[in-house]
């Protein structure tokens, strides 16, 4: 089976420019999303969207082939409102382990005044560091999760790894922090459950924000394991071997691939 059979190939990348003027918000000319072409659009796997304050506030649209982002019209805005634009990308369901990707970049501004604030390569860029993941269940038949960190690419802030069941009535998670300086080790979490747990799926979660404090830039990755009687015991010789995911960072985006 091929790559893109199995993983999604690359997050979001986006370049959007918020530009506030006389308590009107709108969008800049620039804001694009970098790389249209890596998605299918019918349905559209990349969707964005405008919260003000947290709440709903507007539709973005993507240019299926130039990648343009628009939205119908500025939006009403005061000093100290939050405004988050949102990109989401969910993967078809995949292999192995019948899973579903799901990520999702948000781009997070307070107003203050009239200007523009610029979400791209060049402001509030947004690092994307190199890992090796492995998962597996563990001697206690927990799940276990592995990070091996490549590169931090300059990132000032780790990772936040968590997991937990996911489905009605699942409460189950924890989590720890990647330390994106750590280049060396193996970093791990175990599960609060085991596989009887799971129910509908195991969530494995990998968060990174580029700053303490907005305007700030978040990638949130989301793995969901629907079958987990095929998912194998940890492999313990990771990162030697036994990595089945790995992030790089080509052309300047992230991308995932299952390691095969």
């Amino acid at each position: 089976m091929g790559v893109d059979d199995q993983w999604p190939e690359y997050m979001p990348t986006i370049g959007i420019e918020l530009t506030v003027s006389t308590g009107t918000l709108t969008l800049g000319a620039n804001s694009i999303l970098e790389h249209e072409g890596d998605y299918d659009w019918s349905p559209d796997q990349v969707r964005g969207v405008l919260l003000k304050n947290g709440a709903f506030a507007s539709l973005l649209a993507i240019n299926s082939t130039t990648g343009a982002i628009t939205m119908a019209s500025g939006i009403a805005v005061s000093n100290a409102d939050e405004i988050e634009a949102r990109f989401e990308f969910v993967a078809k369901v995949s292999l192995p382990y019948v899973t579903r990707v799901h990520g999702l970049r948000a781009c997070t501004m307070t107003v203050s005044g009239n200007g523009t604030t610029t979400f791209d390569d060049t402001n509030n860029v947004m690092p994307v560091p190199g890992w090796k993941l492995a998962l597996g269940w563990d001697a206690a038949d927990k799940l276990r999760v592995g990070v091996k960190v490549d590169d931090a690419d300059s990132s000032s802030r780790d990772i936040t790894l968590s997991t937990r069941l996911w489905g009605p009535g699942s409460s189950a998670e924890s989590s720890t922090t990647i330390d994106l300086t750590d280049t060396t080790n193996a970093q791990t979490l175990t599960a609060d459950f085991k596989q009887k747990d799971v129910r509908v799926a195991a969530q494995v979660q990998l968060t990174l924000a580029n700053a303490a404090s907005n305007p700030m830039v978040t990638d949130t990755i989301n793995i969901l394991l629907y079958e987990p009687t095929e998912i194998d015991s940890y492999p313990v010789s990771f990162p030697t071997t036994g990595t089945m995911l790995t992030a790089t960072k080509p052309a300047g985006y992230w991308s995932t691939k299952l390691d095969d």
